[in-house]
Formats: C-alpha cells, sequence, structure tokens
C-alpha cells in the first residue's frame, strides 16, 4: 500500500512540474507578445512563431 502513494505522490509532483513549466512557457509568450505590442509589431506575428512552442509545451 506504501507503494501505491509514493507512485501517487510522484505522479502528482510530475504534475505539477509539467503545470508549473506551462505556466512559465505562457508567461514568455505573453511576455514576447507584450513586447512587441509596445514597439507596434503586427500581435500576429508572434503568435504565428510561438504558438508551437506553447502547444507542445501544454500537458
Amino acid at each position: 500500500m506504501w507503494r501505491l502513494g509514493s507512485i501517487a505522490g510522484e505522479a502528482s509532483a510530475l504534475s505539477q512540474w509539467g503545470l508549473w513549466q506551462h505556466a512559465k512557457e505562457v508567461a514568455r509568450v505573453e511576455a514576447a507578445a507584450t513586447s512587441r505590442l509596445q514597439r507596434s509589431e503586427p500581435l500576429l506575428g508572434v503568435f504565428s512563431a510561438e504558438w508551437p512552442l506553447v502547444h507542445r509545451s501544454l500537458p
């Protein structure tokens, strides 16, 4: 029974790590979009270039 609890704990930690990585990637893309928007560059270019990276990082 202890082993099952250990496996569940590891799975939970991995899930939390995956969510943290995803949140970090979303924040990076949002920062890039904000930066380009502030410089008056086309926003579409940000998302077309960055979206594949975010999509791959989704849990």
